[in-house]
C-alpha cells in the first residue's frame, strides 16, 4: 500500500535534505472544528499529526489547497515509512527491558525537559490510522477527559479512547480519503539524572500534566520531526503538479539526483486538461 502527501516544492527539498517528515499539532492544521470536538478539555494541543492520502486516484482540490497554484508535487511512500530502530535508555538510568522493543524515535528524544512522547508509536495500531468521516465527531469525543476532584481536593484524570484520537473528521473533508500517523505529547518536567524512574520525578509528574491539562497548557512544541527510513527516501516517486513549468521538474529532477539513489518524477495525469481561469 501506498500513500502521497500533496504538498509545495519548499517542503519537498527540505523532507530531502534532513530525511524527515514533521508532525504538527493538531490545533494548527486546517480543519479548525476537529480540534475543537474534544469537549471542555482541550487536548488538540498534545495530537501531533503528519497526513495523507491512501487515494491512488490524484485529487483536483488537494493539488488546489496544498501546493502553489497547482505547481507544487505529490510524494508516494510505502505505508511502512519510518525507521524504526531498537529502544535504549542511557546507561546512566539503569533500565532493563525484555526483548527488543523497536521504535521511530529514539529513547533521548521521548523524554525530555519539556515533553513527553507516550508510546502508542511503538505499536503501529496505535500510531497508524485511517481516517472516519461522520457527520458530527463531536459525540465521540466530548467525555473522553475526565476530571474528577476528591472532598480531600485531591484531582484525578482519566482519559479515555486514545486510541481514536484525531481518527475521525466531518464528512466535508471525505474527499481527501486521509491516511494519519498520530502522536500523543504531554508536557513534562526537568528530568532527573536517574531518568523518569526518580520517585519524586513519579510523584510530580502526574500532578503537573493534570494542571497542563485543566488550564489548557500544551508541550512546549508547535511540531515533532521523525526520521524517515533511508531506503524509503531513496525511492520516493513524485508527481509533479498539473500546472507544473518545465523548471519545476528540472528543480525536482535536481533535487532527486543531489539526495536519492532511485527516486523518480512524473508528469501529473491531469497535466494538459486543466488550467487557470480566465477572468
Amino acid at each position: 500500500m501506498k500513500i502521497h502527501h500533496y504538498t509545495n516544492l519548499q517542503t519537498l527539498a527540505l523532507i530531502l535534505k534532513y530525511g524527515t517528515l514533521r508532525f504538527n499539532r493538531l490545533d494548527r492544521v486546517d480543519d479548525i472544528t476537529e480540534a475543537k470536538a474534544y469537549g471542555p478539555y482541550d487536548i488538540s494541543k498534545y495530537l501531533f499529526v503528519s497526513c495523507w492520502t491512501d487515494s491512488e486516484a490524484e485529487s483536483i482540490p488537494q493539488w488546489h489547497m496544498y501546493t502553489n497554484e497547482m505547481t507544487g508535487v505529490r510524494i508516494s511512500f510505502p505505508i511502512e515509512i519510518f525507521h524504526y530502530q531498537p529502544l535504549r535508555a542511557p546507561a546512566e538510568w539503569n533500565m532493563t527491558s525484555a526483548g527488543e522493543i523497536l521504535s521511530p524515535i529514539l529513547f533521548e528524544r521521548l523524554f525530555t525537559d519539556k515533553y513527553i512522547v507516550l508510546p502508542n508509536i511503538i505499536d503501529k495500531k496505535q500510531f497508524e490510522r485511517k481516517v472516519q468521516y461522520i457527520d458530527d465527531i463531536r459525540p465521540i469525543f466530548e467525555n473522553a477527559v475526565s476530571v474528577k476532584i476528591e472532598p480531600s481536593g485531591e484531582a484525578t484524570a482519566t482519559i479515555s479512547k486514545v486510541g481514536d484520537f484525531a481518527g475521525y473528521k466531518n464528512k466535508a473533508w471525505e474527499f481527501q480519503s486521509e491516511f494519519r500517523f498520530v502522536m500523543f505529547i504531554l508536557p513534562s518536567l526537568p528530568l532527573p539524572p536517574a531518568g523518569f524512574s526518580d520517585p519524586e520525578y513519579i510523584d510530580k509528574i502526574p500532578s503537573h500534566i493534570l494542571n497542563c491539562l485543566v488550564k489548557g497548557i500544551g508541550p512546549e512544541i508547535d511540531y515533532f520531526d521523525i526520521q524517515i527510513n533511508p531506503e524509503v527516501i531513496d525511492n520516493i516517486e513524485i508527481t509533479l503538479g498539473p500546472l507544473s513549468t518545465a523548471a519545476d521538474e528540472i528543480l525536482v529532477e535536481a533535487l532527486l539526483q543531489e539526495y536519492t539513489k532511485n527516486g523518480t518524477v512524473s508528469k501529473s495525469a491531469l497535466s494538459g486538461t486543466i488550467r487557470r481561469p480566465m477572468r
